[in-house]
């Protein structure tokens, strides 16, 4: 089952005071864009007895454009790049490797394919958006029903753009991501007047900008 990833654009920054965490309470409007990774996620159940109780396939493939990207910003090879999203230390993998005990009774086989088409390091929420894509999607199969705050929860474990993404829409982020307020009709409708009317042109310097 496919799913698509979307890059966000964050509006309206607004950079607070420092918590007692050491992390700066935010405010800003996050928008999700057209332009988007794009998973496949298969979920399939295990035969017989397994040490493991959940197998994890993970395949990822950067584009051709993203590729030039890596190439210009001297960011090592593509090779290098690549074994970095098949790894654990991918969001999306995480994702799948933990929320799997939670919402699955029996041994599973999952198996993710990843189009890799946003920019690492762009400030574009590419890994915070392939791990909200695998959330919602292995939701979608759980046997086990988990509430929305634990969802919240997890979501925000993972990444403090991850609940946002979750949602698929604009929406107003506080505190350090766990806050989101919905926006009402009329300005969901100028928003997207705006980005209908106008072109967005993302440039994404030969360094990392997050």
């Amino acid at each position: 089952m496919s799913e698509k990833a979307a890059a966000k654009v964050n509006l309206g920054l607004r950079i607070g005071a420092r918590g007692a965490d050491g992390l700066h309470q935010l405010c800003f409007l996050l928008c999700p864009l057209a332009f988007a990774d794009e998973l496949d996620i298969e979920v399939q159940s295990l035969q017989g007895e397994s040490t493991d109780p959940h197998q994890i396939e993970f395949i990822a493939q950067i584009s051709e454009r993203l590729e030039q990207h890596l190439e210009a910003c001297r960011r090592g090879s593509s090779e290098e790049f690549l074994r970095e999203l098949n790894s654990p230390k991918n969001l999306a993998w995480r994702a799948v490797a933990e929320l799997a005990p939670k919402i699955f009774e029996s041994p599973r086989k999952i198996r993710v394919r990843l189009n890799k088409q946003i920019p690492v390091q762009a400030g574009l929420g590419g890994g915070s958006s392939d791990a909200a894509a695998v959330i919602r999607r292995m939701l979608a199969w759980g046997e086990k029903k988990i509430s929305q705050s634990e969802i919240a929860h997890f979501a925000r474990s993972l990444g403090s753009d991850v609940p946002a993404l979750l949602q698929q829409t604009a929406c107003v982020v506080l505190g350090t991501g766990e806050e989101l307020r919905s926006l009402d009709l009329l300005a969901r409708a100028r928003i997207s007047q705006i980005f209908s009317e106008y072109r967005l042109l993302l440039c994404k310097p030969p360094f990392g900008a997050s």
